[in-house]
């Protein structure tokens, strides 16, 4: 078993990448770029196992191609390569470049190479912007907000890479994170780098995890 893990020196990246190696994981990283301070302290970590650093854009469909077939032995794949809200608001073009096509490209990547497993982050913001619109109750896992209630770009791409794989895929796996910064650390960066290995012998990309699964 070997992952590849895109945007592996970012924010919930170089975590996933850590949570991996000390489970004794190979991984081989992309970034575009990556961070040199991320990627120090992830060799510094990762001890025998196989960690290896590569560039590639994702957004260009034979780059990630020439990756996978370059490391042969990648049998699973999580993909964490995404702009940020402002980004998105700021540079709409790239955003659609990296949130979308760059979703797209590893979903036919994944297909064509049959992987075993294709894992990527959703977020809360695909219940869109307001809980005035489910009124006063907690939101469950087959809410849908239509296209009026998302204000940002962020949230409706994360729509679409949803309704990309269908429900009962086997091949993916999408993680809907929170922000919770009153959490040490981060409760998106727990869930992300915690809950990761459960999704590994899952048969659907539909299951629900509450606060205490960061834990």
């Amino acid at each position: 078993m070997k992952f590849l893990v895109t945007g592996a020196t970012g924010f919930i990246g170089w975590r996933v990448v850590s949570n991996l190696l000390a489970r004794g994981i190979p991984v081989v990283a992309l970034d575009f770029p990556g961070d040199p301070e991320a990627m120090a302290r992830l060799r510094s970590r990762a001890g025998t196992t196989a960690l290896t650093f590569v560039t590639a854009n994702v957004a260009e469909f034979h780059e990630v191609m020439a990756v996978l077939h370059v490391h042969g032995d990648i049998t699973h794949v999580i993909h964490l390569a995404y702009l940020m809200s402002a980004e998105c608001e700021a540079n709409p073009h790239l955003a659609v470049r990296v949130n979308v096509l760059g979703m797209v490209n590893l979903f036919e990547a994944v297909l064509q190479k049959k992987l075993m497993r294709l894992i990527f982050t959703s977020s809360e913001t695909y219940y869109g912007a307001k809980q005035e619109f489910f009124g006063d109750r907690d939101v469950t896992e087959d809410d849908f907000a239509p296209p009026s209630q998302h204000h940002f770009t962020y949230g409706a791409m994360k729509v679409l890479n949803e309704l990309k794989p269908g429900p009962d895929d086997p091949a993916a796996a999408g993680l809907r994170t929170r922000n919770d910064h009153r959490t040490e650390p981060p409760r998106t960066q727990c869930f992300s780098a915690k809950l990761v290995p459960r999704f590994l012998s899952r048969r659907t990309n539909r299951q629900s995890y509450s606060g205490s699964d960061c834990r």
